[in-house]
């Protein structure tokens, strides 16, 4: 009896004095944080916000160099896929589980809006202040007409495809992509949507257009169509590359990024008809946004985050440390305490998915 009790009190000590110690721990690997980026958006010529897993926002007053975190925001703890600005103090973040956040002063707080809907959210685009739709999982859409408040769901005859990307092309005009019929389009406001002959079975994740009527897709394997009829036609203008192109920005009608989830960047500077690689990470990419100057931020998997001042030239790692996936760990009694050990890499990383 005696001999259980003292193992008893040994074993209370124990998880004491590491609750005790885990109350001290601090977040040293990767820096600045860890959580897997979906989408970076600009607010201005210095701030930039970026969204990714659990709730994670991430916010910049100085190019990207340095990052104020939050995670859980508004205690959510889905995974944010997408991020608009329709100015410098109103944006709205998009998740899983259908949820909707809106912020009135630049991203340092946030209030969860009324989605109805449970439907993974995957990406937002405005067309003004007050016009904007949102995209996501078994062809999910909807619309708001008073900034981002209130929001509608638009009938769907494509249950169980899903919608990655979306670019409101004018009052009318909607362009969204995906799989099952990877592009579709609307020239009624989102009313009603007419499947488009895109040429190819591919994936698409990424949609982006320079005005009404000039655009650019791009999926997987390399896949890239561009359009300037307004996404009524699309040409093939595909690269030879593994993995999944995942997201694609524009500086000026020529010059622009694709981030793919091999880690690769690409550039062009003959508006997509060819690109060359400028930048590789460790990790897999998958988001991209530049700014008219040239400024650039690329973000991805375990916080990746690379930087770029000169139009795509050259590229910067913004993050550090590992980006591998911890699989265990290992206490290990010394007379200092605790010493954490991490457990060895057993498998590549997984290449995922940017949803929105």
């Amino acid at each position: 009896m005696l001999k259980i009790q003292y193992h008893l009190i040994v074993f209370f000590q124990f998880i004491f004095s590491f609750s005790c110690l885990a109350q001290n721990w601090q977040w040293q690997n990767p820096l600045p944080q860890g959580n897997t980026l979906n989408d970076v958006c600009f607010l201005d010529s210095n701030r930039l916000i970026a969204v990714g897993e659990g709730g994670t926002v991430m916010q910049s007053d100085d190019k990207g160099e340095n990052w104020q975190i939050e995670h859980y925001v508004e205690n959510v703890h889905s995974d944010l896929t997408g991020v608009f600005f329709m100015n410098p103090d109103t944006g709205l973040s998009v998740g899983r589980d259908g949820i909707i956040l809106r912020t009135v002063d630049s991203g340092s707080t946030w209030s969860i809006q009324q989605s109805n809907t449970t439907n993974d959210l995957r990406d937002i685009h405005f067309f003004d202040e007050l016009t904007g739709i949102v995209v996501g999982n078994n062809a999910t859409r909807l619309r708001t007409s008073d900034g981002g408040l209130t929001w509608e769901s638009l009938a769907s005859t494509q249950n169980g495809w899903n919608l990655f990307a979306v670019s409101i092309l004018d009052s009318l005009n909607i362009i969204a992509v995906g799989n099952g019929p990877n592009i579709i389009r609307s020239e009624d406001g989102g009313e009603s949507w007419i499947i488009v002959d895109s040429g190819t079975v591919s994936n698409l994740f990424a949609v982006f257009f320079h005005d009404s009527q000039n655009g650019i897709v791009v999926g997987e394997l390399g896949k890239i169509l561009l359009t300037c009829d307004g996404g009524k036609n699309w040409t093939d203008a595909s690269i030879t590359a593994e993995g999944f192109l995942q997201d694609i920005s524009f500086q000026n009608p020529t010059d622009g990024i694709i981030v793919a989830n091999t880690g690769l960047i690409y550039s062009t500077k003959d508006g997509g008809l060819s690109w060359d690689i400028k930048g590789e990470a460790e990790s897999p990419l998958l988001a991209v946004a530049i700014d008219t100057n040239g400024l650039g931020l690329a973000a991805g998997w375990g916080g990746t985050i690379f930087k770029t001042e000169d139009a795509a030239e050259s590229w910067k790692n913004i993050s550090s440390g590992t980006t591998w996936r911890l699989l265990g760990f290992i206490l290990s009694m010394q007379t200092k305490g605790l010493r954490l050990v991490p457990a060895a890499k057993s498998c590549i990383p997984q290449m995922p998915v940017k949803t929105g």
